[in-house]
């Protein structure tokens, strides 16, 4: 306990404060899921009806949808500068500069990530999984 109220101290962060961080960062990942799902969907149906076994009809919907969320979020923060009221609480939204920041920071997160993936998976392949494993 006492460890906690020293890393508050030196941090100088409240429980809100830490909080509204967790949101943020989460919302960043989020909107940059949401957009580069999307478009994956939109651009390569056939590749998405072959793996996710829907409808192409249904694929597109979802697409779009996708699509929308963080549109609809860079929306927000053009159009609404007042805070929201969510249950007792106020939300206010960031700037449309730190709206575009957060999606493209989590692009480029998404897309490091997916690099990385790609490379241990080829290297899976071409040299076995056996190599992976203890003796």
């Amino acid at each position: 306990m006492a460890l906690w109220f020293l890393h508050r101290e030196l941090a100088g962060l409240t429980g809100s404060d830490i909080t509204k961080v967790i949101v943020f960062v989460t919302a960043t990942f989020v909107l940059g899921v949401s957009l580069l799902s999307g478009i994956a969907i939109l651009l390569m149906p056939k590749a998405q009806t072959e793996v996710l076994t829907l409808s192409p009809w249904l694929l597109e919907i979802a697409g779009i949808l996708l699509l929308a969320v963080p549109l609809l979020y860079i929306a927000g923060t053009i159009f609404r500068r007042t805070p929201m009221s969510i249950g007792n609480r106020k939300v206010s939204l960031p700037r449309p500069s730190i709206a575009f920041a957060q999606i493209g920071v989590s692009i480029i997160d998404l897309s490091f990530a997916a690099a990385r993936a790609l490379l241990d998976t080829s290297r899976l392949i071409s040299g076995g999984i056996t190599r992976l494993l203890p003796k």
